[in-house]
């Protein structure tokens, strides 16, 4: 029963990564189609990211209230409506209506399903939980270039990544019963978890580092998604096509990594994990910096994704370890609006950044960015060990 169970929760984080990259990939053909302002994919991301934000800091509150899965089966759902009402949209104001839907059940749904997992399963289960994140986000560009290159529609796009979510959503529906069978046997320690309010994690040290972890890593990793084809435009002399498909090799790595990285956990714990990445991470920023074949700079791009990849879902397991169970709801819910922060304000200043400068700083802000990752992963460690003492 736990194993189906964790099954359909492998088959919601396809869903959840599918509207990540949507956008990002449908964008060049929806603003003209639409005719409105290419800029316009900026309000749309922060609409979605803000509200992302909002609904995983609320969530710990939500889940102590209700099953996880009734929140996974509602989050899924206004998943569907925001794709399908997107599908339909004739103009900006009806696609900003549309992504309200998607942003709150993103936030809800990530910190939820992040947190049953990381505290029912172990290492192995988390890391493959995240890796089928990877293939949901990989799968959208997939789809919009098929779509496009089929139908010269955008719409088809969305309305197939509609379908699937609303296969999702049936499927989580369906599976209710499974939900209430396995959380009946945990009520007594959810009745103990306790709820933390923002206030009250931010005067907390290794609750404040934590927090820039999942920001640093995250905004790297959204640097690559968004500025990565440019540099290689400009630095490496590919075709925007070309550039395009080199960052598909991120999304590949970093959903190889996951998948590495839970068949390695029976060996090695959350923090070796997590400096085995970063150093990974090290030798793929200087394969893209060092001027070599364009061959070599995508090998570093993936390398750069494997590495990053394995310290979302292995910091978060070790949540429980550094925090205690009983607050690791609300502090997962810290850690996901540490991540939307790093998606929203990290990419937006590298592109103000390297425009006035050159492209040319990409691999040496994410060296920096690693440096910051790497002081602050030391130093949670280290607050950890002194707890235990």
């Amino acid at each position: 029963m736990a194993t189906i169970l964790l099954i359909v929760i492998y088959i919601s984080f396809i869903g959840l990564g599918i509207p990540d990259s949507l956008l990002g990939a449908a964008w060049p053909a929806m603003y003209s189609d639409l005719n409105v302002p290419i800029s316009s994919a900026g309000w749309l991301s922060l609409v979605i990211t803000a509200l992302t934000m909002i609904s995983s800091l609320g969530s710990p509150r939500i889940i102590k209230r209700f099953s996880a899965g009734k929140i996974t089966s509602l989050s899924v759902l206004l998943t569907v409506i925001g794709l399908g009402g997107t599908s339909l949209s004739t103009n900006l104001w009806q696609l900003c209506l549309s992504s309200i839907p998607l942003g709150l059940g993103a936030g809800t749904i990530d910190a939820c399903l992040n947190g049953y997992v990381t505290l029912n399963y172990n290492a192995r289960q988390v890391n493959f939980l995240h890796c089928f994140y990877g293939i949901g986000i990989t799968l959208s560009p997939y789809m919009v270039s098929l779509t496009l290159n089929k139908f010269g529609n955008w719409r088809v796009g969305y309305r197939l990544a509609f379908l699937i979510q609303l296969v999702i959503c049936v499927i989580t529906v369906m599976a209710l019963p499974l939900w209430k069978r396995l959380e009946a046997k945990g009520q007594e320690e959810k009745a103990g978890f306790k709820t933390l309010s923002v206030t009250q994690m931010i005067k907390m040290k290794n609750a404040r580092i934590v927090f820039c972890i999942f920001m640093i890593s995250c905004g790297f990793e959204f640097i690559c998604d968004v500025w990565a084809s440019s540099y290689f435009v400009i630095q490496k002399g590919l075709d925007s096509a070309s550039a395009a498909r080199a960052v598909v090799f991120y999304f590949i790595g970093m959903t190889s990594g996951r998948f590495l990285a839970g068949l390695v956990s029976r060996f090695l714990n959350g923090w070796q994990i997590c400096y085995i990445g970063m150093f990974l991470v090290l030798c793929g920023v200087v394969l893209v910096a060092l001027p070599l074949s364009v061959v070599c700079s995508v090998i570093g791009l993936a390398l750069v994704g494997f590495g990053n990849g394995t310290v979302y879902p292995n910091m978060m397991q070790v949540t429980p370890e550094c925090f205690g169970r009983d607050i690791s709801a609300s502090i997962i819910s810290f850690e996901m609006a540490g991540c939307y922060v790093g998606v929203t304000a990290i990419p937006p200043i590298f592109g103000f950044v390297a425009k006035r400068t050159s492209f040319v700083i990409f691999p040496y802000v994410i060296l920096v960015m690693l440096a910051m990752l790497f002081v602050a992963t030391v130093s949670l460690s280290k607050l950890n060990k002194a707890a235990e003492k």
